[in-house]
């Protein structure tokens, strides 16, 4: 969305007026107060979605692809491996544009972190997961 900038309105209301998906779940992090590095705040949010998967009928996990990929894999894989659910749930790294439901996930965090009514927006089908 960052590339987005001059019409994240109306990609926004596209997105809210007919989603490509019926849910969608935030796991927070947080440095603040804190000697955790990104990576490990990273990790523990991927650690806390593989958890989610397992224990909620997940059967695929779609991550987008970056500089960090085994390090993500290895948090999402671990927590399944914990959960006995790496059978159960499929893990995919993929491209950026590979996927309708990576742009989703991408708006979704966009609107998230952005605030107000792009916040507002997209709430309906957002679960926050806080975690400590």
């Amino acid at each position: 969305m960052k590339d987005e900038s001059r019409h994240r309105d109306q990609i926004l209301a596209r997105f809210v007026s007919a989603p490509p998906i019926e849910q969608a779940h935030i796991f927070v992090g947080s440095l603040r107060g804190t000697r955790r590095t990104q990576r490990q705040v990273r990790t523990q949010c991927l650690t806390a979605l593989g958890t989610y998967a397992a224990d909620n009928g997940v059967t695929r996990i779609l991550l987008e692809s970056c500089s960090q990929d085994k390090q993500d894999r290895a948090a999402v894989v671990g927590a399944l491996a914990a959960k006995a659910a790496t059978d159960r749930v499929r893990v995919m790294i993929d491209r950026p544009t590979s996927h309708e439901l990576l742009w989703a996930a991408d708006l979704v965090a966009w609107a998230y972190g952005a605030g107000g009514a792009a916040r507002s927006a997209i709430s309906p089908l957002v679960t926050v997961h806080n975690l400590h």
